[in-house]
């Protein structure tokens, strides 16, 4: 797959994240900085930081220092690490940092220096 198809793809599983959590009756914005693609609220519960991905296996294209740097940036926001995993043929799986694969201390080591 070309990177155009591929970016194309992911913008496409991206706005269907946001609708998604529209319908849910969350307030969902596009982030043009940092590390999460959408950011969304909803009253009475907690920030989410969220990042696409579209890809065969949720965590293909995001590594441990990319999921540690979305972790810190929900920290500092107070709001909660999400992966919105959706393969092509798949369905939508919003996956929390907290059932994130061990990011190793190589990383939190790397991060803090």
């Amino acid at each position: 797959m070309s990177g155009e198809t591929s970016r194309k793809r992911g913008r496409q599983r991206e706005l269907a994240v946001r609708r998604v959590l529209r319908m849910q009756g969350w307030v969902v914005y596009r982030l043009a900085w940092g590390c999460a693609d959408v950011g969304a609220m909803r009253a009475g519960f907690r920030p989410m930081l969220v990042q696409v991905k579209s890809t065969t296996r949720p965590y293909e294209h995001f590594g441990p220092r990319e999921r540690l740097a979305l972790k810190h940036e929900a920290i500092a926001a107070d709001a909660e690490a999400v992966l919105a995993w959706w393969p092509k043929n798949g369905a939508l799986a919003m996956i929390p940092s907290s059932e994130w694969p061990d990011i190793g201390q190589r990383y939190v080591d790397e991060v803090a220096a």
